[in-house]
C-alpha cells in the first residue's frame, strides 16, 4: 500500500470498516466507493475484494440505488436524473430500469399546477421545467393539456 499525506497505511479490515460506516449512512453508487477506497490507499485488489463482498451483502448495489434516487427526485425531469446517474457512474440499464412506469408529464403538470395557483407566470414555469431537465416533449405536453392544468 501507498502512503498518502503523512497517513498510517491501513489494513484491509480497517478499509473495511471504513466502508461498512459510508454505506450505512446513505446508499452509494459503485464508482464512488472505488474513488473513495482508492483515495484512502486501497490497492485495486483490495477495492475489487471489498466492493465484491459488499455487493453479495447487497450493501452496494447501482440498480437499487438508481431506483432510490429516482423516488427522492420527483421533482426532477427525466433528462436530468439520466444526467446526474450517468456521472455517477449507473449503467444505463439500471437507469433505464428506474425509470420505468413513471409518469414524468403527471409531475410536470403536478409541479406546473401548483406553481401556477401561486402566480407564477406561464414563461418562467416554462423554463423552471426545463432547469429541472424535464423534456421539450414533456413540456409542450404539460403547456397543450391546458384543460388539465388551468392556465
Amino acid at each position: 500500500m501507498t502512503r498518502l499525506r503523512g497517513k498510517k497505511e491501513l489494513s484491509l479490515e480497517e478499509h473495511r470498516l471504513r466502508f461498512f460506516r459510508l454505506l450505512s449512512r446513505a446508499p452509494r453508487p459503485e464508482r464512488e466507493v472505488r474513488d473513495r477506497l482508492a483515495g484512502q490507499g486501497a490497492t485495486p485488489e483490495e477495492t475489487q475484494a471489498l466492493i465484491a463482498e459488499f455487493r453479495g451483502m447487497r450493501l452496494l448495489d447501482d440498480a437499487l440505488y438508481a431506483c432510490l434516487f429516482v423516488e427522492g427526485h420527483e421533482s426532477w425531469g427525466d433528462d436530468r436524473i439520466v444526467r446526474e446517474l450517468s456521472r455517477r457512474g449507473i449503467a444505463h440499464r439500471d437507469i433505464v430500469s428506474a425509470l420505468e412506469g413513471r409518469d414524468e408529464v403527471a409531475q410536470a403538470q403536478a409541479l406546473a399546477a401548483g406553481w401556477l395557483a401561486g402566480g407564477m407566470e406561464t414563461g418562467r414555469i416554462v423554463a423552471r421545467l426545463r432547469r429541472r431537465g424535464f423534456s421539450g416533449r414533456t413540456i409542450r405536453s404539460v403547456i397543450e393539456g391546458k384543460d388539465e392544468v388551468p392556465w
